[in-house]
């Protein structure tokens, strides 16, 4: 977990690339964060260290992105990786494949599916609801609500039931009503 020589501290900066070209999404620094330590691969503080490290290099870069802070690996990253690519065990290799089989989709969810509420006036919320995927939004929806529980909770039901909600509006709105 600690780098101890400079052939661990060289394999721990390459998993971190191999995380981030493997993933091949944009994390923030938590999301990072939660994936190294939750699986004891190096520690916190290393970590950090890494980061700024491999980012002073050019080798990963920050954007902004819905202002949020991410992390992407660059072409020169990338280069690197596939060249020193062998120095990384292959029971870690396996170990991060894993991990990420097991956590794509849920760092997937939490950067696509956005729930956010606002207060508008005194006893008024305005909730901001959406999803988008690759860099499409697909839904977007503003609901203005009478208080803070109500929001939270719209908040909480979109972030666990965003695709339901969106099959069923998609289904209501193209519905044909024999009323009609």
């Amino acid at each position: 977990m600690f780098a101890h020589t400079s052939e661990q501290l060289a394999e721990n900066k390459l998993s971190l690339l191999y995380i981030l070209h493997k993933i091949n999404l944009p994390l923030t620094n938590s999301q990072i964060t939660e994936l190294i330590l939750g699986n004891d691969l190096m520690n916190f503080f290393m970590l950090q260290q890494y980061i700024s490290e491999l980012k002073e290099v050019e080798f990963i870069k920050e954007i902004d992105k819905d202002n949020q802070e991410l992390f992407v690996i660059t072409d020169k990253g990338k280069s690197t990786l596939e060249f020193f690519i062998n120095r990384i065990p292959k029971e870690t290799k396996e170990r991060i494949d894993n991990l990420i089989k097991e956590k794509k989709n849920d760092i997937i969810k939490s950067t696509q599916v956005k729930a956010y509420y606002t207060k508008n006036a005194e006893n008024d919320f305005i909730v901001n609801l959406s999803v988008v995927e690759k860099e499409t939004q697909i839904i977007g929806l503003y609901i203005n609500v009478a208080n803070a529980n109500q929001a939270k909770e719209i908040c909480n039901n979109w972030n666990n039931h965003s695709e339901n909600i969106y099959g069923s509006i998609i289904k209501l709105l193209t519905n044909k009503n024999s009323d009609s």
